[in-house]
């Protein structure tokens, strides 16, 4: 049981963006613990043919396969990597199930950088988050959900959704 004296804490996870804007302020992609099922070490991404350029390919996991997406071709960062040996992965959970198992579909997320992993309490949150603006690339692809400053860093919260559904067209919407 809760008193008043102590506050839930959760763990949140940050994943460096690069948006491609030279000399910007670093950005990162918020998920919490919830969202993320595990952050794997170095592995090889298997390349799938004629895939979107934030479709990096997919890796084997749990006797299945995943995507692997590179949020920084979503961002507006450089476009995809031939032969990618990705640093770290962040295996996330997104809002949709398979229809054929009822499981949540997952996405694993390509990072160049090293995932920031910290805790926040209820408390925190009331003072340290202030709203900012996203940077035009952030802002034209239609998957952020909020953009602010958190303990000092610019942080966005991306909607992988329709992604992970497969009705995810980049083209469409940035025109």
């Amino acid at each position: 049981m809760q008193t008043d004296n102590t506050v839930l804490q959760q763990r949140f996870f940050l994943l460096p963006l690069h948006t491609g804007e030279q000399d910007a302020e670093p950005v990162y992609c918020l998920f919490t613990q919830n969202q993320v099922v595990e952050v794997l070490g170095q592995r090889t991404v298997y390349p799938v043919p004629f895939s979107p350029d934030y479709v990096q390919g997919f890796i084997e996991r749990d006797g299945g396969l995943v995507p692997v997406i590179d949020v920084d071709a979503l961002a507006g960062g450089a476009g995809k990597k031939v032969g990618l040996q990705a640093r770290q992965l962040l295996v996330m959970r997104t809002g949709q199930t398979d229809t054929a198992n009822g499981e949540f579909l997952k996405l694993a997320l390509v990072s160049t950088g090293t995932v920031l992993t910290f805790k926040l309490g209820e408390r925190d949150v009331a003072q340290e988050v202030t709203r900012e603006e996203a940077p035009s690339a952030l802002a034209a692809h239609g998957l952020t959900r909020g953009f602010f400053r958190l303990r000092g860093y610019l942080v966005a919260l991306l909607d992988f959704d329709a992604i992970a559904l497969g009705t995810y067209d980049m083209q469409t919407t940035a025109d």
